[in-house]
């Protein structure tokens, strides 16, 4: 991801899009953690989405000039 902030940093206007969640904390949920009735899927934690978002703030902070 580092990589992509780096390259992304010399082109104005430029996006970056990705699926924020971190596999080692899904545990084979498929939906947001919380209460879901009869239902019975498993859920997320919210920190499996959080800790990557987190993650990648502070990447765009490190590689790109102007982020704060």
């Amino acid at each position: 991801m580092r990589g992509a902030f780096e390259y992304l940093g010399a082109l104005a206007g430029s996006v970056l899009a990705q699926h924020a969640e971190d596999p080692a904390l899904v545990h084979g949920g498929h939906m947001h953690e919380g209460p879901v009735g009869p239902l019975g899927i498993p859920g997320r934690p919210a920190e499996a989405e959080s800790s990557i978002v987190g993650r990648d703030l502070a990447l765009a902070k490190l590689t790109v000039a102007g982020i704060t």
